[in-house]
């Protein structure tokens, strides 16, 4: 059964002229990695993205939902692109995604090795070896009931 999401969402992240919140879209990336929540449309969108964006946390979040719930070629497209990002988020995801790729290729394709290691941060060496490639890629969302979100929310009033 198809994870309930509302086709808003969807239709936002898909659009570029809604993206006007980096952080809101990031977030929306990742609840939908979460969910489990894949279309073609959604996983087109995200690779679009990644070719013509620059590094912020909109293409952050496509890149680790592509890595989530995409296939080899989509996070070989994601390590391909790997040189192109500076900032910690944008590298951390795109770390995170291309767990499953193999360090070395030996058939002459996309590596870790040549297209992610040399443009690594200082401050996330070590991360991918870390990963040890076990195909998780978002945190499972927390279980909360309403009342006691009503309480949280409360206390800021």
């Amino acid at each position: 059964m198809r994870p309930m999401i509302s086709p808003a969402l969807e239709r936002h992240v898909e659009d570029p002229e809604r993206t006007i919140y980096n952080w809101k879209n990031y977030r929306i990336w990742l609840l939908l990695a979460q969910r489990a929540y894949c279309t073609d449309n959604l996983r087109s969108a995200a690779r679009d993205l990644l070719e013509r964006k620059s590094d912020n946390p909109t293409r952050a979040g496509a890149t680790l939902y592509l890595g989530a719930l995409g296939n080899k070629a989509d996070r070989e497209l994601i390590a391909s692109r790997f040189s192109e990002l500076r900032s910690f988020l944008g590298q951390r995801t795109a770390i995170l995604a291309v767990q499953e790729l193999h360090f070395g290729s030996k058939s002459g394709g996309i590596s870790i090795k040549d297209c992610v290691a040399p443009f690594i941060r200082s401050d996330l060496r070590g991360t991918y070896q870390n990963l040890k490639r076990a195909g998780r890629y978002v945190a499972d969302l927390e279980p909360i009931s309403v009342s006691n979100y009503l309480d949280m929310e409360r206390d800021y009033a």
